[in-house]
């Protein structure tokens, strides 16, 4: 039963076009077949509906998140009647369906929950991996590439928040060939041994002493236009030293081992004993660490977005029909459905959570 709640709850998630639209699923035009809700999924293409095309196939509910009624259908409670069908929840103050906007507002849930939790674990666990492995005298860098990782990190860290996240990403790999070429270049010199350990461990605990909600709102503040991927980025940043703090405390008791001591006097290369010894033993750990990050992370976004310093306006999300109840006190649906969906989204990753903590434990237990 819960694999089916599941499967339900991504369908809804990836294909809400195929639900909630209000183009049909397929239609006939001229004798050609076209799928309208197909195009809208695969791009923000919105397509329009000719007087002449025969319907096919429709969804379930005649409204997407950005069809208005006309007339100034605005903040009508459940089971109104519109120009289409009935608006089961009611509209907003858009005459937007607030059916339609919770069903693309799961969407946007998960997808910043995923991304901000995919960002963040790989730099908790890429940081922690190096900290717990190199520990504070391991590492020796020549000084040019302790300048580049100097400079660039933080570069690479703000353009991805502030501008765009594939310029960081081009901006990360050319940091890595700058630093691939220097190491070519700088052999037999003197280098120095970098405190990996205790520098990153620093770092995280004066980051994690910052008021993260504070934080938050100066930089969105600063920002002008928020889309799902930045502001997934810019929760991440908040994320990440969860991350770091487990894989450091999983891997640090390997550095001096035996095992890890034979591998590298058979000359098996760093890389190689990190990527394939060490790292898969943080899937199980991190798992449960990640369902309740997920949490968090959607938490964080439903916050932002009620104070109205999300995502676009144009963009419906569970936050965004909060705010607008707290705006329109007599609009009760609007605090009640979204309120529902969240305490539900919020508490299934909570219980997802605790089984994967369960089941750690009862491999740990003799």
């Amino acid at each position: 039963m819960q694999h089916i709640a599941l499967l339900l709850l991504a369908w809804v998630a990836l294909f809400p076009e195929f639900i909630a639209n209000d183009d049909p699923i397929l239609l006939r035009s001229e004798k050609v077949w076209i799928c309208p809700a197909c195009k809208e999924w695969l791009s923000d293409y919105e397509y329009q509906t000719q007087p002449d095309d025969e319907a096919v196939w429709k969804p379930i509910i005649p409204f997407d998140e950005r069809t208005l009624e006309p007339g100034g259908f605005t903040l009508r409670p459940p089971l109104s009647k519109g120009v289409k069908s009935i608006h089961i929840l009611g509209t907003d103050s858009q005459s937007r369906d607030v059916l339609s906007g919770l069903i693309y507002g799961l969407r946007y849930a998960v997808l910043i929950a995923i991304l901000s939790i995919l960002f963040a674990a790989f730099v908790g666990v890429v940081t922690g991996l190096l900290a717990a492995y190199f520990g504070n005298t391991h590492l020796r860098l020549h000084p040019l590439q302790l300048l580049i990782l100097l400079i660039f990190l933080p570069t690479i860290g703000y353009i991805s928040v502030y501008f765009s996240a594939w310029l960081g990403l081009l901006l990360g790999l050319c940091t890595l060939m700058a630093l691939k070429f220097t190491s070519g270049q700088q052999k037999g010199t003197m280098k120095m041994a970098i405190p990996l350990d205790q520098w990153i461990t620093k770092l995280t605990d004066t980051w994690d002493s910052l008021p993260a909600l504070f934080v938050l709102l100066a930089c969105i503040a600063l920002g002008a236009r928020w889309d799902i991927l930045s502001l997934s980025l810019l929760i991440a940043a908040f994320k990440w030293p969860g991350f770091y703090r487990i894989s450091r405390a999983e891997l640090q008791k390997y550095r001096n081992s035996e095992w890890i001591q034979t591998l590298k006097s058979l000359d098996v290369p760093d890389k190689q004993i990190i990527m394939k010894e060490l790292a898969p033993l943080l899937i199980t750990p991190l798992s449960v660490h990640a369902a309740f990050s997920m949490a968090s992370a959607v938490s964080i976004e439903a916050t932002l977005s009620f104070l109205g310093l999300g995502l676009s306006a144009e963009v419906v999300s569970w936050g965004s029909l909060l705010m607008e109840a707290r705006q329109h006190f007599d609009a009760w649906w609007l605090v009640l459905f979204p309120g529902i969906c969240l305490a539900v989204f919020l508490l299934g990753l909570n219980t997802l959570a605790k089984r994967f903590q369960n089941r750690q434990f009862n491999r740990a237990t003799p």
